[in-house]
């Protein structure tokens, strides 16, 4: 009776065992294929404000910056003002030696006066030159005199008024010569041109100023800018600065202030492109820049000419629009798409997917990979193309495709690359509310 007992407990175990292995071998299967799939991390599509920028590294210089040079040669007898001083226009800011435009102005104005007393001589003779041949013309009207004597008045008063036109004209010339005179003699002592601050002193007292030619500069002795209004110039390639217009909003950071912020906006843009140096010796095609300016609102005593900045220009700014991150965005050629829908519409047909037209140049889609659960632990990507607008730092428009409902695939990058319509995903980790921590490609 034990023996029966014995062999029934024994079936028993053994049935347990080989339901437990019929049970347990399917779920290690799947969990076998679930380790082998792509894992991807997800983000919402979500509707919020993007804006759109364009940056550059930027040089802080004055709005109004003038270099005071001199059209004269002289040896620079006096300088008034030293740098960083605040001046008016009109202040005295450096003289150069006078002696010798003082004696210039001397002797053109002792010229205009010899010249004017000329004029008043010849006047004079021409006036009574004049009253000798009116009264010789009455009298060779009534046959009192000869041609000869007639003749001889005539060219007498022709000669006078000659002379006194030509004295006219010399008062002329002398007064041209001592308003030159006084203007050399003015350009010996150099004023401010405006308020502002003396930000350069190139010369020092005894030095002579050199005058500048069509190939040679000439001495730039002092510069006075109006630091009340500053301007960065920034240089932007030729691609991102037809998206720059007048009047757009721009920030301003200083490598020497980089907690702070200053804001300012476009007020001039390059009409042509810049030429380097070696670029013009060369004829190799480079990337052109554009000059681009932003006027800051109000002077900063903290900022100085020449400081380096990075300038952040908005271009575009919209509100309420579906977004993604941009890492979320792929791309694939229009024949790939193609096929993807011949598949999906084959397989609803319950038919073999036609092939894909061939020929053609490339030509691409933008699309994003959405999170489709088909069962609990089924989850498939499912491309859908796209639209996109205004791109941001971190987010981008997204016109047409979307919702703003949907789960979207934002990562891995390298598993962005090579992921296919209908491939099975897993998740990597679970969707997190903020995308600060979001990879860029």
């Amino acid at each position: 009776m034990k023996k029966p007992f014995r062999m029934t407990k024994v079936r028993w175990v053994l049935a347990v065992i080989m339901w437990f292995i019929l049970i347990s071998c399917p779920f290690s299967v799947l969990n076998s294929k679930r380790q082998r799939l792509p894992a991807v991390r997800t983000d919402k599509a979500v509707r919020t404000d993007v804006k759109s920028y364009v940056s550059g590294p930027a040089t802080i210089n004055p709005r109004v910056n003038v270099e005071i040079s001199s059209n004269i040669m002289g040896r620079i007898t006096k300088i008034y003002v030293r740098e960083g001083q605040p001046v008016k226009k009109g202040d005295l800011l450096l003289e150069l030696e006078r002696t010798q435009y003082l004696a210039g102005r001397d002797e053109a104005a002792a010229a205009y006066r010899i010249a004017v007393r000329d004029v008043e001589l010849a006047r004079s003779k021409w006036e009574t030159a004049k009253s000798a041949f009116d009264r010789k013309r009455e009298l060779y009207a009534q046959k009192l005199i000869s041609p000869e004597q007639y003749d001889l008045a005539r060219i007498q008063y022709e000669a006078e008024r000659t002379a006194y036109e030509v004295a006219q004209d010399n008062v002329t010339r002398a007064r041209a010569g001592l308003t030159q005179a006084k203007d050399s003699l003015s350009k010996t002592t150099f004023t401010a041109p405006l308020d502002g601050v003396v930000t350069a002193v190139n010369v020092e007292e005894g030095e002579f100023t050199v005058v500048g030619t069509m190939n040679n500069p000439g001495t730039v002795m002092l510069t006075v800018a109006d630091l009340a209004a500053i301007e960065a110039t920034t240089d932007i390639d030729e691609t991102d600065v037809v998206n720059v217009r007048l009047g757009q909003p721009a920030k301003v950071t200083v490598d020497a202030f980089p907690e702070r912020a200053f804001y300012g906006e476009v007020v001039e843009i390059g009409s042509s492109a810049k030429t380097t140096a070696a670029a013009a010796l060369t004829d190799e095609k480079t990337s052109a820049d554009f000059e681009v300016k932003v006027l800051l609102g109000g002077g900063d005593a903290a900022l100085r000419p020449g400081m380096n900045a990075t300038t952040d220009i908005e271009t575009g700014k919209v509100t309420g629009v579906p977004t993604i991150p941009i890492q979320a965005l792929v791309t694939r050629t229009r024949a790939q798409v193609e096929e993807w829908k011949n598949a999906k519409a084959a397989k609803a047909k319950g038919k073999t997917p036609g092939a894909p037209a061939a020929g053609g140049a490339t030509e691409y889609v933008k699309g994003v990979f959405v999170l489709v659960t088909e069962k609990p632990l089924v989850k498939r990507a499912r491309f859908i193309a796209v639209e996109t607008g205004v791109v941001g730092d971190q987010l981008i428009e997204i016109k047409k495709g979307l919702t703003g409902k949907e789960v979207i695939i934002a990562g891995p990058y390298k598993t962005l690359r090579t992921l296919n319509d209908g491939d099975l995903v897993k998740l990597e980790v679970p969707r997190k509310a903020g995308r600060e921590d979001q990879e860029k490609p």
